[in-house]
């Protein structure tokens, strides 16, 4: 299994097996414009939540930067698998 992860500053990805992990500008929810966190496994959508619901679970002090997001986003995922 390869695991892959990057990152910029309006970004954050991880890949590992079939799993695809992303926040960031790429994925917007098409009514508030938020950035949102997404998951696919084989390359098919099966989880997504918008920024501010991460904000809404976890102290938005620590959500600084994209990394901080993408690491929420699969917590909250694997609360909910």
């Amino acid at each position: 299994m390869q695991v892959e992860q990057y990152y910029s500053d309006d970004y954050a990805g991880l890949e590992s097996g079939k799993y695809q992990f992303y926040y960031g500008y790429e994925i917007e929810d098409k009514e508030t414009e938020e950035w949102c966190f997404q998951v696919k496994e084989n390359g098919e959508e099966i989880y997504r939540i918008i920024s501010s619901d991460i904000e809404k679970n976890l102290d938005s002090r620590q959500l600084t930067m994209p990394q901080d997001y993408l690491v929420a986003g699969i917590g909250l995922w694997l609360l909910v698998k």
